[in-house]
């Protein structure tokens, strides 16, 4: 139901919508004008549906009938009748929509109200011939199996329920039905019961290990406990008599308990590996797997002695090589660092990135030998890369002293070619939905609309998007067009005045906050992450509420961080602490803002300082090693189209100090 809250808000944009059509871009694209009466029909017949004022429905639908959203009102009152509505009208409404992302959901929704009446034969017909491959979802495909099996279409039909249920997590229960089938007729054995509890104990799915156990015989069982307090606790479990035979499942055992143990104490782990291997017969794959697999961790972990376990692997595959560099460069070991970056493919030492840091290698070992040779040959390398509007690109382009290109080239377009991309009907849909304030809606619609652009369209469809102010979109559908350059599409002064004012207000700088907002959200307000990060600045609940109170700042609930000017505030805050409690230093406060301050702290330089750009590439975590650079890089670009000029990059990277005691 649409709340009263969103229907005065669709006013507001109602009022907005008519000043485009008269004067704005969309007038100037062509588009469709004299539409403002069914705008506000359509909002209310959606606000009447919700209210079951079916009446008050029927008539203002018909009023907007040839308006572009005309459908959504047909598919809202469709989705919560079907159990009443023929077949032959909902495959009609189907088959006209096809080019809307509403055909595909309302037939969804018509197999799962098929499954629960039980109308298997027509849901079959649905399933097999007409539903995208990508909308069969695990819940659909479970009850695909059932009106399979109730209706005798079962060729095949075990195996595929085997390979149904032989996955590291639980299914949805309307699978169950066709797991006791097939369980009946003896598919449930105890070798695939096992298959299943290691890939539930490599995925962490305890409470599935327990509830599978129950399955089998006591001794059984018995070894399942075991695992399970190997997982708990590796160190104290290592030593149990019950290991010191040499069975399949007794190696499979040990080699769980020693990844869990490298987590706690590196050392422990491989010394317990190379005890383990001696006494029994892992095969050669499995010994190699498992050292990488603790040399790797080794070398995430910053252990001192991580370059001599990469050393010793048999292997030159990415990961190990590209570990064996950083691990060089945590020690700063110039003349291996620069062994390990030259074995690289041509492909890879051709990238900014081991451009820039073979350059580093060779200026530092021509330092330190004073010669001359490896100083021309880091600026070769420097030169490779300093025109390049990149992260690596700036930091080249500091060592030698150069300002820098930021490539601009914008999207160049004539209006009769934007005309035609609004034209299209998913995205006049989109238009409308984004302007009326049924955002998902828009963004799915949208979606749809790109699907068969080819590159030119899609880069035209971010002019659009651009001139809209639907700055996420534009971003994302820019990158779609592989056009990189249009710096006003990719890093648009949306949210200006929030962040200036918010910049001012904690005394930071703005083209900073707008680097992390860009990072974070790419300007989409109401961004939600799987971890339940919000807004622009993608701030957990718990931080805002905290920072709020710090600063003395109201805040009702949480939706209001889904508010622009709410959410830059409080995250420009927080910005604010995070460089506070690291002396002003932008780079440890960046990386704050990401990883938490106690992580930050964790891996800071034991003795000695250490150089910024050195310490950013040994960050263990790989999001936050991509997300200071992109942020940095970002900021730098916000610089220059604030005011048209920027601060180099290294001025915002000086020395990392070690904790003080």
């Amino acid at each position: 139901m649409i709340s009263l809250r969103l229907y005065a808000y669709s006013f507001v944009l109602f009022a907005l919508v008519c000043q485009m059509t008269i004067s704005g871009p969309a007038y100037a694209l062509g588009f469709k004008t004299g539409l403002t009466q069914q705008r506000q029909d359509f909002v209310a017949a959606k606000e009447a549906l919700g209210k079951g004022r079916v009446k008050t429905f029927n008539k203002l639908s018909k009023r907007v009938d040839g308006y572009p959203l005309y459908g959504y009102l047909r598919y809202d009152y469709l989705r919560k009748r079907l159990h009443r509505t023929s077949k032959d009208e909902i495959r009609v409404f189907i088959s006209e929509y096809s080019d809307s992302p509403i055909s595909v959901r309302l037939q969804s929704k018509w197999l799962f109200d098929l499954a629960r009446r039980k109308r298997w034969e027509t849901f079959l017909d649905e399933y097999e011939n007409k539903l995208p491959t990508e909308r069969k979802s695990t819940k659909l495909y479970c009850y695909y199996l059932q009106a399979r099996l109730i209706n005798n279409q079962t060729e095949g039909i075990m195996d595929e329920i085997k390979v149904l249920w032989t996955v590291g997590k639980s299914q949805p229960k309307m699978c169950n039905p066709v797991f006791e089938k097939w369980k009946a007729q003896g598919g449930m054995t105890d070798e695939v019961i096992w298959e299943r509890i290691s890939l539930a104990m490599a995925a962490r799915k305890l409470s599935l290990v327990k509830y599978l156990a129950k399955s089998l015989d006591r001794i059984d069982q018995k070894w399942v406990n075991y695992w399970l307090r190997m997982h708990r606790r590796p160190a104290s479990m290592m030593g149990h008599k019950a290991f010191r035979q040499d069975t399949p499942r007794v190696r499979e055992i040990l080699r769980h308990g020693v990844k869990r143990l490298v987590r706690l104490d590196v050392e422990a782990a491989i010394s317990e590996w190379q005890e383990i291997k001696s006494t029994h017969q892992y095969t050669e794959q499995e010994v190699s797997e498992l050292d990488k697999y603790l040399a790797l961790r080794a070398a995430y972990r910053n252990h001192p002695r991580a370059v001599e376990w990469l050393g010793a692997l048999d292997t030159n595959d990415d990961a190990v090589t590209l570990w064996r560099i950083r691990a060089s460069l945590s020690n700063q070991n110039w003349p291996e660092v620069l062994s390990w970056i030259e074995a690289l493919p041509e492909e890879k030492l051709n990238t900014d990135r081991w451009q820039y840091w073979r350059g580093r290698s060779l200026q530092e070992i021509g330092l330190k030998e004073t010669e001359s040779a490896y100083i021309d040959m880091a600026m070769r390398s420097f030169n490779k890369i300093a025109n390049h509007r990149s992260y690596y690109g700036f930091l080249a382009a500091d060592r030698l002293e150069r300002s820098y290109d930021f490539e601009i080239k914008s999207i160049i377009h004539r209006e009769h070619e934007l005309s035609e991309i609004i034209a299209l009907p998913s995205i006049t849909r989109a238009y409308e939905l984004y302007r009326l304030g049924f955002i998902l809606d828009a963004r799915r619609e949208w979606r749809h609309g790109l699907k068969t652009m080819d590159r030119r369209q899609l880069q035209l469809a971010a002019v659009l998007a651009s001139r809209w102010g639907w700055y996420d979109r534009a971003i994302l559908t820019v990158a779609q067009g592989k056009h990189y350059s249009d710096l006003d599409i990719r890093f648009p002064m949306a949210f200006q005045d929030q962040v200036m004012s918010s910049a001012r207000r904690y005394q930071i700088d703005p083209a900073w906050v707008y680097g992390v907002v860009r990072q974070e959200s790419a300007f989409m307000a109401d961004a939600r992450s799987s971890a339940g990060a919000m807004g622009l600045m993608q701030l957990m609940p718990r931080t805002a509420k905290l920072t709020a109170r710090m600063l003395k700042m109201p805040m009702r609930g949480t939706n209001e961080l889904f508010k622009a000017d709410k959410n830059i505030r409080l995250g420009s805050g927080y910005l604010k602490q995070m460089l506070d409690q690291n002396n002003g230093h932008q780079i440890l406060a960046t990386a704050s803002y990401n990883a938490g301050p106690h992580r930050v702290k964790k891996w800071m330089p034991r003795d000695n300082d250490m150089p910024a750009d050195l310490w950013v590439e040994i960050i263990p975590f790989k999001e936050t090693r991509r997300y200071v650079k992109n942020v940095m890089a970002y900021t730098t670009i916000f610089d220059k189209r604030l005011d048209g000029q920027h601060i180099p990059l290294t001025k915002r990277m000086p020395l990392i100090s070690p904790v003080k005691p």
